[in-house]
C-alpha cells in the first residue's frame, strides 16, 4: 500500500526533499495523520512542526473531549461513530498498552425543545445507525435524574418580571454510547505513538510561510521561526488549527468556505460528589431562542464543565494570538449560580458543599459560527 501511496504524493521537489510530507500543527488532526501515514506507509518520511513547546495550546487541548452520533447530517454521524469506536478501544487504535488515555461513558441527554414526535423521529434515526435512545417526558426524566429539575427555564420581561411559560410540554431524548474523553491525555499518547512509528515530530518549532516554486503551483518547503532551517518537502498538510488561514495565505490559497477564528468559552467548577453520575447535558427547554448552555461532569477531577452554545457566544471573530482568555462577566452570572449546577433541584442544591470559583478556560477554534438553539440552565 504504501507504494502508491508515496507515488500519489511525489512531485519534482521529491528527490531532495527532507521529508515526504510535512505536517504542520500537532494537535489532535495533526498527530492522528501522522501516526496513519506511517502506519499504512512506514517508509514515509513525515514530520510534524509544532510551534508551542508542549501539547494542547490550541482546540485540541481545550476541546471538551465529548463525543455523540446526534447529528444532523448522516456523514456526520459515520465519522463520529467512527471516532467513538477508535476512542473506546483507544490501547488498540494506538497499538499501546500503555495509551493512558480513557473513554468515559456518560450518555447524553438532549432537552433542545423539540416535541415527543420530533424525538421520537431523531430516535428511529439514531437507530438507523445501530445508537440506542430513550425518548422521555417529565416524570420519566425525573425518576431517572431526580437531580435534575423538569421545569421550563424562566423567560422575563424587560422589567424584570417572569413570563409565564406558553409551550409544550417536555420532552426529551436520551442517548446511550456517549461519552468523552481527556483531550491532554489523547495527545499525549499520540505523540508516544507517533514517534515509535518513527514519525519526527518537532515542537517549538513553529511554521511562518509555505515556500513555493516560482510560478506558485507547488509547496516544495516551509519556512520556520527562530532560525530553524527550511523543511523540503514534497507534500504539506495544514492542521494548524485557527492559525491556518494566516499560514494558507503565505501560498495564496483560499478556501471555497470562510473559516474564522471565534472564541468559545468553556469553564469549569467544582460539585457535590453526588453529580458525577450525571449525564451530558444540552438543555433548550423552556427558552431556546434565548441561547443555551451544555454541561458535563468529570469524575477524575470533581468538576462540571460547562460551556454555552447561544449564538452571543459564538460569534466573536479573535486573533488566536491575541484574545481575552478569561470567562465573560455576563457568562460568569448566568451559569455560575448559587446552585451547584445548572438545572439543579432547588431541593436538592440547598447548602451546597462550598464550591472554589472556576479557574477560567476558553478555547479558540477554527470554525465558521452557526446558531444553535440551547439556553441557559437553571
Amino acid at each position: 500500500m504504501h507504494a502508491p501511496l508515496r507515488r500519489r504524493l511525489g512531485s519534482a521537489a521529491a528527490a531532495a526533499a527532507a521529508a515526504d510530507v510535512t505536517i504542520v500543527g500537532a494537535g489532535i488532526m495533526g498527530l492522528n495523520i501522522a501516526y496513519q501515514l506511517r502506519r499504512r506507509a512506514p517508509d514515509l518520511k513525515v514530520t510534524v512542526l509544532e510551534r508551542s513547546k508542549s501539547l494542547g495550546v490550541g482546540s485540541s487541548g481545550y476541546s471538551t473531549g465529548f463525543q455523540r452520533a446526534l447529528y444532523a447530517v448522516d456523514e456526520t454521524t459515520r465519522l463520529a461513530l467512527d471516532g467513538m469506536a477508535a476512542y473506546k478501544d483507544w490501547s488498540t487504535y494506538l497499538r499501546d498498552d500503555a495509551a493512558t488515555a480513557q473513554f468515559y461513558e456518560t450518555g447524553a441527554l438532549w432537552m433542545l425543545g423539540a416535541d415527543p414526535a420530533e424525538n421520537r423521529a431523531a430516535q428511529a434515526r439514531l437507530a438507523s445507525f445501530g445508537v440506542d435512545a430513550d425518548v422521555l417526558g417529565a416524570d420519566e426524566l425525573g425518576a431517572r435524574f431526580p437531580l435534575l429539575s423538569t421545569e421550563p427555564t424562566p423567560e422575563y420581561d424587560s422589567e424584570g418580571d417572569e413570563v409565564a411559560f406558553g409551550g409544550g410540554e417536555l420532552s426529551a431524548l436520551y442517548e446511550y454510547g456517549c461519552g468523552h474523553l481527556d483531550p491532554a491525555a489523547c495527545l499525549e499518547d499520540l505523540l508516544v505513538a507517533c514517534r515509535r512509528e518513527g514519525v519526527d515530530v518537532r515542537l517549538g518549532v513553529g511554521a511562518t510561510s509555505f515556500v513555493t516554486t516560482p510560478d506558485g503551483s507547488e509547496v516544495t518547503g516551509v519556512a520556520l521561526d527562530g532560525g530553524h532551517p527550511t523543511v523540503h518537502t514534497s507534500s504539506v498538510i495544514n492542521a494548524a488549527g485557527p492559525w491556518f488561514n494566516k499560514l494558507n495565505a503565505t501560498a495564496g490559497v483560499t478556501l471555497s468556505t470562510t473559516a474564522v477564528p471565534i472564541r468559545v468559552q468553556v469553564g469549569h467548577r467544582h460539585v457535590p460528589e453526588e453529580y458525577l453520575s450525571l449525564p451530558f447535558v444540552g438543555d433548550g427547554w423552556g427558552n431556546p431562542d434565548v441561547g443555551g448552555i451544555y454541561f458535563m461532569p468529570r469524575v477524575a477531577n470533581k468538576q462540571l464543565l460547562f460551556g454555552s452554545i447561544a449564538p452571543r457566544f459564538e460569534q466573536e471573530e479573535v486573533n488566536p494570538d491575541d484574545y481575552n482568555q478569561s470567562l465573560d462577566p455576563d457568562v460568569r452570572s448566568e451559569f455560575l449560580g448559587e446552585a451547584p449546577l445548572p438545572r439543579a433541584r432547588n431541593h436538592r442544591s440547598a447548602n451546597p458543599s462550598p464550591a472554589p470559583p472556576p479557574p477560567p478556560v476558553n478555547q479558540t477554534r477554527s470554525t465558521t459560527a452557526s446558531p444553535a438553539s440551547t439556553r441557559a440552565l437553571t
